[in-house]
């Protein structure tokens, strides 16, 4: 035996070593260039042979780096040479003195990632790793020794164990006892390796006991049994327990934690271990039941694997089975849960979400009569949507196939849905009225061939959780969506009501969304007197809504019926989650459409409350998260609405009358106080007009001796800039198009330019003398005029302003700049304006003439906002060389995203929730007399000594306010008359602040919704840890229920009172708003 061994160890050596020079060969030139510690880590031997790593763990010893034989080194490496003997000599590095290689100049390679590295490092200790690898699976210490019994022959290991010794075979038998399900490895001493065996196979009398812990004084015969177990297919025996008379085999095989194949005699069973690993492998990988058997099947035997049983068959129906008796585990059906929540529908199968409203549970108080203005904080919000993917084939299956959750889940009873759709049948998918989509029409009939069920319909509260599920048959019919709606609301009853149409009214108030909910909602009652008169209550109080993302391709009237931005009560809820679980249950429509329908809804439901149960474990934080972000966001959105009630201060008590929930037909378009009149729009020629009129004018000094001809003087130099960026934006233009009318006219401008400058440089000798010695060294460099600096007051610092003897003109030129300044102001809010106008013509042309010209508008307006941006700024810098401070309220650096500003025109666009207008439009202009608006459009004027501006800022402790008679003003614009000027001004500016009150308001009461939800949430879990009887789930409970608290604790860090436990929540909120509002805007209090 010895003699063998050593011929195996040498074999194996051998083997090691040529695959470690394959790996070094592979990657020694790589490694040495890319990481110089490398060359010091690898070894090799004089023939060519890495050494043996088996002595080398990590770190490596510290051998040299060699290469071989034939291998050419350069000189700046440090190499080995090898001597005759193999031995190596080390030859000294020159790195030092070396030359630079050749691509030293170029740029150098980027800095690999962390993970990079990880397998850099891990490449290089391939040969040692594949060594041990070799040595971790063929364990021959003392294979061959006398066992430590003394009567047999170390030859069996196992590793399925940790560190377990070679045993003989008695031992080996003997201490697996209890692990009946590991490997045996058995030495063969004629094939010369370890044989992978059953333990059954080792010894005639080895069987797994089952039904008795220990041993068993009486046990059965045994018989063979196939058991399958996370590490492989098990042929073996099974002896059971007959201490009690004549032994059940699939009981005693369950209470042994194996699940048999079949009642009667079985032959097949499943470990709860392997059904545990696949049931969890579905869920988060969505791998099927035919993958993992295949799995297990090459686990057992990877090459002759037709050889080792299918378990496929039986598997499918054990893990239907174990799927429902898992869900009646875990949600307390086995311990008598509908005894303690008798509210709800008795023997469910459903993971409830904790934060939606339930009378009896986290509901508390008279919550009927919470106010219609607080009904958001007891209001059920629901989602509903089709899926076309979690469809069925119409195959040969089993037509008697039935889910076994019979009804208690999230899908009806096959017999319940097939009575209630059978007065319907034949009938197609209603039309919807919004004739700018169709959800129902659009869908392709022939992705539904040899389809027997085309996709489903769930509906899901706003927290993301499944509240039921109906299989869809031919398109998305309104039918299949009431009966999706009618579970839902069937979940809960309350008690204490004599009136059996009321028992299902579990909310205060109920929003409904729905992608089709314009033409889903107008018979609704109707559908629902006729097929589900129970519910008829509480389908009465639902308001429908369309998700943020669907409505923008609906008509524009939906968007002011429909949006939940301008539904009162309705929080910041934009309908969308409903598509975040679509992601999920598609990875799972390729397995579950082939599939008979039982096996299929039970895939499914499993799946739904997969998905509601790491959305109840996320709860905390996903509160926490979208509390804070809704205070956040409604503070900057009542920053801004504040800024606008101070601005409108005039007009804001005749706005505050108008009914906000008031919708009438005017013709074809839904009016209300969101939408802008389609009357009197100024057309595009006539925006161009204004915009042609709209060049800020140069301040005009008055006419007082010396003083007037300082100022003119400055007044010209700051006009000269003005052309200068003119000039600029032309020639960035006309590089985009290079047009030969453009061309023309930036020549005609440049020689415009220069004649001007050239007169006003005579003008700036006798009055800036010593600045000439400046202008002479600027006219040696010949720098573009449009570049070219004029040297006024603002272009020096003070030092320099009282060496040159210019001083006197700094205040003259304060003053002007601060005109200018106003000036550009008031040009960029008409040009957004215009913008505004030009997009709405642009989106309405018809045809390539009309789109290239309205393109080329929008591109020439959109270089004017360009220029007095940078106007502004340049007039803003030179204010602050001439005293003014950097961080002045007045006049904040600008930018071409603050100069954004939400459209009036045009319904309401993504995002709009979490944008405000930009700081432009937090700029604004005196009162004029008594805050009336002038007639007018008027040029500012400077006189010497006194400010220009007509605008100031102030601040309040609060937020930045705008004091009263702000003006957007276009002026007379084409054939408008002044009149319809200021109707159309005024449309707008009505619009304006009552779109940012709505959005305030829905982002108060999305906070307010949140802390109503931590409080829900907090109840929910309390009660379940003090009903339920099962000791686990009752501290599962109590642990997230305490995550729950600190969270909540953490968030009343921040708010302006804190909630006291036991409060009643309305008393709560209300403090709240009187707190959070004060006097402001008493009609949201």
């Amino acid at each position: 035996m010895p003699s063998l061994l050593t011929k195996i160890k040498n074999v194996e050596r051998r083997a090691r070593s040529s695959l470690s020079t394959s790996f070094s060969q592979s990657s020694l030139s790589r490694t040495r260039s890319s990481n110089p510690r490398t060359a010091n880590e690898l070894s090799i031997t004089g023939n060519g042979h890495h050494s043996s790593f088996s002595t080398l763990p990590p770190p490596l010893p510290q051998p040299v780096a060699v290469a071989h034989k034939d291998t050419c080194h350069e000189p700046s490496e440090t190499v080995s040479g090898v001597k005759e003997d193999g031995t190596c000599d080390t030859l000294p590095s020159a790195t030092s003195e070396s030359t630079p290689p050749p691509d030293a100049g170029k740029s150098q390679s980027p800095e690999p990632s962390q993970s990079t590295k990880l397998v850099n490092e891990f490449e290089e200790a391939m040969p040692w790793l594949m060594d041990s690898l070799l040595k971790a699976r063929t364990l021959l210490e003392g294979l061959g020794d006398r066992c430590s019994c003394g009567a047999g022959k170390r030859e069996v290991a196992c590793f399925d164990c940790s560190q377990h010794p070679l045993m003989c075979i008695p031992c080996f038998v003997a201490s697996h006892h209890h692990h009946g399900l590991h490997w045996a490895h058995l030495w063969d001493e004629e094939l010369g390796y370890f044989v992978w065996k059953d333990i059954a196979e080792l010894n005639s009398q080895f069987a797994v006991q089952v039904g008795h812990p220990g041993t068993c004084p009486f046990p059965s015969r045994f018989f063979d049994t196939t058991l399958v177990d996370i590490n492989g297919i098990h042929k073996t025996r099974v002896r059971c327990c007959g201490c009690n008379g004549i032994p059940n085999r699939a009981q005693q095989l369950m209470e042994s934690g194996f699940f048999p194949g079949s009642l009667k005699q079985p032959e097949t069973a499943f470990s709860f271990a392997v059904l545990h690993q696949f049931h969890l492998l579905q869920l988060e990988a969505k791998t099927s039941a035919y993958d993992f058997t295949s799995a297990l099947r090459r686990l057992t035997d990877n090459t002759f694997t037709h050889l080792i049983s299918d378990v496929y068959p039986q598997f499918l129906v054990v893990m239907q089975v174990w799927r429902v008796i898992t869900a009646t585990k875990r949600l307390g059906q086995a311990h008598g849960i509908d005894e303690v929540l008798t509210h709800c529908v008795p023997g469910n199968l459903i993971v409830h979400c904790p934060v939606c409203p339930e009378p009896h549970f986290n509901l508390r108080g008279d919550w009927r009569s919470i106010p219609e203005l607080l009904r958001h904080l007891a209001q059920q919000q629901l989602t509903a949507d089709g899926n076309h993917h979690a469809n069925r084939y119409r195959k040969n299956g089993d037509p008697l196939n039935r889910s076994l959750f019979r009804g208690r889940a999230y899908f009806p009873l096959d017999d319940i849905l097939m009575q209630y759709l059978r007065p319907f049948s034949g009938t197609s998918a209603e039309k919807t009225t919004c004739n700018h989509l169709n959800a129902s029409e659009n869908q392709d009939r022939k992705k539904f061939k040899n389809m027997d069920i085309t996709g489903v319909i769930n509906v899901q509260c706003s927290h993301v959780f499944v509240k039921s599920t109906v299989d869809l048959q031919l398109g998305e019919r309104f039918v299949n969506t009431d009966l999706a709606l009618a579970i839902a609301l069937r979940h809960y009853r309350v008690l204490d009501v004599p009136e059996l149409a009321l028992r299902h009214v579990t909310s205060r108030d109920l929003i409904l969304s729905y992608d089709i909910a314009c033409g889903y909602l107008r018979k609704l009652i109707s559908r629902f007197t006729t097929s589900f008169p129970d519910l008829v209550a509480a389908a009465s109080q639902t308001r429908c809504i369309i998700p943020a993302v669907h409505i923008q391709n609906h008509q524009d009237n939906c968007m002011y019926e429909f949006s939940a931005a301008y539904t009162p009560s309705s929080g910041h809820f934009h309908g969308e989650t409903a598509e975040q679980y679509w992601v999920e249950l598609n990875q799972l429509g390729p397995q579950t459409r082939q599939m008979n329908n039982g096996h299929r809804q039970d895939c499914i439901i499993d799946s739904h409350s997969d998905w509601n149960w790491k959305k109840m474990m996320g709860m905390h934080i996903t509160l926490e998260r979208e509390l804070r972000h809704a205070r956040e966001t409604y503070y900057l959105h009542k920053t801004h609405f504040r800024a606008l009630c101070h601005r409108y201060a005039s007009k804001v008590s005749g706005w505050n009358s108008l009914d906000r929930e008031e919708r009438r037909l005017v013709g074809k378009d839904v009016q209300c106080v969101y939408r802008r009149s389609e009357r009197n729009v100024p057309s595009q020629q006539d925006i161009l007009d204004a915009l042609q009129e709209s060049k800020p004018s140069k301040p005009t000094p008055s006419s007082n001796g010396t003083g007037s001809s300082n100022a003119e003087f400055i007044s010209e130099g700051i006009s000269i800039q003005m052309e200068q960026l003119e000039l600029t934006a032309k020639t960035a233009i006309y590089k985009l198009h290079p047009l030969e009318s453009t061309a023309a006219d930036i020549k005609m401008t440049t020689s415009k330019l220069r004649q001007h400058l050239d007169s006003w440089r005579t003008l700036q000798l006798s009055l800036m003398g010593k600045v000439c010695s400046d202008v002479s060294l600027q006219g040696a460099q010949d720098p573009p005029i449009s570049e070219e600096r004029l040297f006024l007051p603002s272009d020096y610092d003070t030092s320099q302003r009282e060496a040159l003897g210019i001083t006197h003109l700094t205040k003259t030129e304060s003053d002007l700049r601060e005109g200018v300044t106003f000036d550009c102001i008031r040009s960029l809010q008409q040009c957004m304006k215009a913008l505004d106008g030009l997009t709405i013509e642009k989106r309405e042309a018809r045809g390539q003439d009309q789109h290239t010209r309205a393109s080329a508008a929008i591109m020439r307006a959109t270089a004017k906002r360009k220029t007095w941006v940078d106007h502004y700024n340049a007039n803003r810098t030179a204010m602050i060389s001439l005293g003014l401070s950097k961080d002045a309220c007045s006049f904040p650096e600008l930018s071409v995203n603050d100069t954004h500003r939400k459209s009036t025109t045009v319904k309401r666009a993504l995002g709009d929730s979490r944008r405000v207008d930009g700081t432009l439009f937090t700029l604004a202009e005196k009162p004029v007399g008594d805050g009336a608006r002038p007639s007018k459009r008027r040029k500012a004027t400077a006189t010497i000594g006194e400010s220009t501006s007509k605008a100031t800022i102030t601040t309040s402790s609060a937020a930045l306010s705008v004091e009263d008679g702000w003006i957007w003003r276009l002026g007379a614009i084409g054939n408008l008359s002044e009149l319809e000027i200021r109707k159309w001004e005024e449309d707008g500016e009505r619009v304006e602040w009552f779109r940012a009150e709505a959005e305030m308001e829905r982002w108060r009461e999305q906070w307010e919704i949140k802390l109503a939800e931590f409080i829900r949430c907090s109840q929910s879990q309390e009660s379940k840890v003090l009903e339920v009887y099962a000791h686990k789930t009752a501290a599962m409970y109590r642990r997230m229920c305490a995550q729950l608290d600190d969270s909540f604790v953490v968030i009343q860090a921040d708010e302006l009172t804190r909630y006291i436990p036991g409060e009643d929540l309305v008393q709560y909120i209300i403090r709240h708003r009187d707190l959070e509002i004060g006097d402001f805007h008493p009609k949201h209090r």
